[in-house]
């Protein structure tokens, strides 16, 4: 069965009587994205460019859904917040400009980089992509049993809230069981890697946004 067809058959409605086509649409889209961004198991990577006339800089948002990190030749760039960059000092504006190694999400399509562009930089910006529509002319897509499952379930749940709001939690529940599942079968493909809590060091604190580290690493 197709991803539309299992959730009319939760729905026990074969036909668009109650929820039309449509609605099964945009539920199991909002289950999709919902499911992408969280267990985030596919990458894409696109251009990043920058230029001396701004530091607020749009990204490629028909690419990239959740932007995760930058590249500069093979070498990673940290990203950080509005915050860090003024406890860092008072005075960042007036950092001298040049190549820009901290990127912080400005909005929904824009980072702001720091510091200011000297010259024309390319970077390469990694992170999650758009999922496919589901439509009326695309009504499955390829995934693994857990997250198939976790989909459906999801998208039930939305579909459920307004009328039966007991059962859409019921629904919920048993999704996110189902994506904890899926989760754990994409860390175990990643091999036997052990990781362990510890304090964190220079690297790691770094990546964490911390200028004042990072200024060694990059």
């Amino acid at each position: 069965m197709d991803l539309v067809t299992e959730v009319r058959t939760l729905l026990n409605e074969a036909t668009g009587v109650f929820w039309t086509d449509a609605q099964v649409y945009d539920g199991l889209n909002a289950a999709i994205i919902e499911l992408w961004a969280t267990l985030r198991w596919k990458s894409i990577s696109t251009t990043f460019n920058v230029t001396t006339a701004t530091d607020i800089v749009a990204f490629d948002t028909s690419v990239v859904m959740v932007p995760q990190f930058f590249l500069y030749n093979n070498i990673k760039q940290f990203n950080t917040v509005q915050a860090q960059l003024e406890d860092w000092s008072r005075r960042w504006r007036d950092e001298p400009h040049g190549q820009p190694k901290w990127f912080v999400l400005w909005d929904a399509s824009h980072f702001r980089v720091f510091p200011h562009p000297d010259a024309s930089y390319s970077f390469t910006l990694w992170g999650v992509p758009w999922p496919t529509e589901i439509s009326a002319t695309n009504t499955d897509m390829s995934l693994d049993p857990m997250t198939r499952k976790a989909i459906v379930l999801r998208s039930v749940a939305h579909l459920l809230e307004l009328t039966q709001p007991q059962l859409a939690d019921a629904y919920m529940a048993e999704s996110n069981e189902y994506q904890s599942l899926a989760a754990t079968e994409i860390r175990n493909q990643l091999g036997a890697n052990t990781w362990r809590l510890s304090p964190g060091v220079g690297w790691e604190i770094a990546q964490y946004g911390d200028i004042r580290i990072g200024r060694k690493y990059i």
